[in-house]
This record gives structure tokens, sequence and C-alpha cells, in this order.
């Protein structure tokens, strides 16, 4: 995935050197022209935005998620290694509450924002869809060290004519899963998944009582065919505690498990560039991915995947883009929402229903932040 290569205002790459908050606001306010443009330039990646993708670098970039699934999926099947990485607390504030793991978890569990903004049925409901986004290492040190979870560095480098942030690291990974919960006491639990060639959402029963996964059972998977967290004491402390603090939006109770219908993985190539995919539960995982490699043991092999590196392939998750719009977010492409991924925002941009490169316009007099959203909205105070 390449190495980490420190970049931004403390990167020696940039010929910044910033050594506090207070110097970084002297810097910015007072930057010249030629250091402002050491800090701040387009990512070569870029060029390909309205470009469609070749065949060899559409299976490279299948080849290149498969892997990094593979990899971060790593570990013991119940604690992967994303598990551990950054949440948006720990890579946009300036001092994150010190949380232990259960805390962690239901901090960074929120509804997930194309659903809540649709108005889906799904989110309003007791037990409605949560999501979370993570970070890697690389890509956490990026926005930390580039001091881009300040709002007014933003601003600032706008103010300067600056078209861009640093561009992040290759190796950088930024992960949204997407969870269901089912609920203690339910003997009978259900979850209601799409998939893309369902002309509608269907109800998949789940045998809480089969610890294993029997592939030939599929009609009522267990459980353990899903990535799942079991909600147990320190889990529903936490979760109870964070509630009454207005930090939480769900409360989860002994016995509740959280299902994994599925995640988008968007990766920085040394090659390729952004790379994006998502990932869906499919009970026909095995018969419809020749290309995967082999998978660390546990649920992973029971998702299936799609990925893009151009605007322009159909490219969703059925479970969150395709629920959008009445049926239109099933014609979107996760590149070209992101490349609208911009500060200040443009006003209504509901770019997940939309396909092919983002206008000129749409980053006019606007600040691009490399395609990561979490940045954008950070900066406008808002969530996704």
């Amino acid at each position: 995935m390449g190495g980490h290569e420190r970049s931004g205002f403390q990167g020696q790459k940039w010929g910044c050197n910033v050594r506090s908050l207070a110097t970084l606001f002297a810097v910015s306010l007072a930057v010249t022209t030629a250091l402002d443009a050491a800090c701040f330039r387009t990512d070569p990646g870029s060029q390909r935005e309205g470009l469609a993708a070749s065949t060899t670098q559409t299976n490279r970039a299948r080849y290149e998620a498969w892997r990094v699934y593979a990899s971060i999926n790593s570990g013991s099947p119940s604690h992967p290694r994303w598990r551990d990485w950054g949440t948006k607390c720990q890579a946009f504030q300036l001092h994150c509450p010190a949380r232990n793991p259960a805390e962690k978890l239901v901090e960074a569990l929120n509804p997930p924002v194309q659903l809540e903004l649709a108005g889906t049925a799904d989110v309003n409901s007791p037990a409605g869809s949560m999501a979370e986004v993570l970070y890697n290492e690389v890509a956490l040190s990026n926005i930390r060290n580039n001091h881009l979870g300040i709002p007014q560095v933003l601003r600032t480098a706008l103010h300067n004519g600056r078209a861009s942030i640093p561009p992040f690291a290759a190796g950088s990974i930024i992960i949204k899963t997407m969870w269901y919960p089912i609920t203690f006491g339910d003997l009978n639990p259900t979850l209601l998944l799409w998939f893309p060639t369902s002309t509608g959402p269907q109800t998949i029963t789940i045998d809480r009582s089969e610890m294993v996964c029997a592939q030939s059972s599929v009609a009522k998977p267990s459980v353990s065919c899903f990535g799942n967290i079991p909600v147990d004491d320190a889990l529903a402390a936490a979760s109870a505690a964070l509630v009454r603090q207005g930090v939480s939006f769900y409360t989860l109770r002994k016995g509740d498990v959280l299902m994994l219908k599925g995640m988008h993985i968007m990766f920085k190539s040394p090659d390729l560039g952004w790379v994006f995919a998502t990932f869906w539960w499919d009970r026909a995982a095995a018969a419809n991915q020749s290309d995967r490699p082999a998978l660390p043991s546990g649920p992973w092999g029971n998702y299936v995947m799609a990925a893009t590196v151009d605007p322009y392939t159909t490219i969703y998750n059925p479970n969150l883009e395709g629920l959008m719009g009445n049926g239109k977010g099933r014609n979107s492409n996760c590149l070209s929402c992101h490349q609208r991924a911009v500060v200040p925002q443009k006003p209504g941009e509901c770019c997940w229903l939309k396909k092919g490169p983002a206008p000129a316009s749409d980053s006019s007099r606007r600040l691009k932040t490399d395609y990561v959203w979490s940045v954008a909205d950070n900066a406008a105070g808002s969530s996704r």
C-alpha cells in the first residue's frame, strides 16, 4: 500500500514548519503565495476525474480492493484490525475525550447520512441503521498533521487562493461500516437487505441458536455468517452513559447484536489514486466473486464487492445509496460523489444520486478536500 509520507504544514516535503496552534494561525494568516503553493497543491491523481477507466484499471482496482479488504479483516473473526482504527473524534477534535473501547465504539455510531437525509424509515425506527467512519493510521496522521480538523485552517487556505488541501498519502484507508441491531429476546430476528439484482428488499431471518455459519443453510443464516458485535455489559453501560450525555443516539442493551450489513472502503493506491470499493452481505457471495483471493477466517467471504476508479461506473451499496431517491441512488457512483467534497459545501448537494465527473463550477471558489467528505463535513459542522 505504500509507506506513510508525512505532508502538509508539518512535513518537510511541503516546506512548512508549524510547531504550535498559535504559530499555525499566525503563519496561515500571513502566508505568502510561494509558501502557500508549497503547502497546498492539487492531487496528481485528480487528473483522471473526467476519464473513464480502462478495463485494466478496473481489474487492478478490484485486485487491490480485495487485498485491502483481506488485510484489514485479518486478526480474530470477532476483532478485525479496523476495530482499533481512529474515529472521527480522534481525527478532528483537538481534545477528544479518552474513551474505553466500548465507549469509543458507541460514540462512533451514527445514522448514515444518506438514509437520514432521505427520511428513510429504516433510520427512524427504534432499531435504526448505524454507521461509523474509521481511519487507519496513515489517514489519521494526514488529518492531524495537516490540521484538517481546524475549520479556520481550511478557510484561510481558501482565502489565499488554494484549490486543494494537501493530498492524502498513499496507504491511507478510510472505511464506513454499516450496522443493524437485532434485539435481545427476539428469537427470530430479521434483517432487511437489498441486493443489486432484486426488485425490492428481502427479509432475512437470522438463526440465533446456531453458532456456526453453515452455508448449506443460507435460507436462515446464523449470526456468525455476518460480521457482528455482541452487546455485553461494558457496551450496554457505555451506550446508556453516552445516551444520557447526548453523545449517542441509540441505547444498546445487553444481549443485542450489531450485524454488519456492509462497508464502504476508500484507499489511496500509489498507482491508481483513490480507489472506491463497497461490500455487502450476499447469501451467494462465494459463487459470485470468482476473482477474490483467500480471505481471513470468519464471515468475510460472505460479502461481495464492487470497485471503481472513475466517476462513470455504476457503483453503490444496495443498503445505503440503493435506498436513495426512489431508486435513483442505484445509478450513482462513489467517486463522482466524493469529487464534490469541498469547503464551503455546495448548498443542497445530494451527490450520491449522481454519476459522472463533477462540473468545474462545483469547485469554483471552493477548496477541494481530496475526495474526503469527513474533512469537508467537519469544516461545515455536519457529519457524513
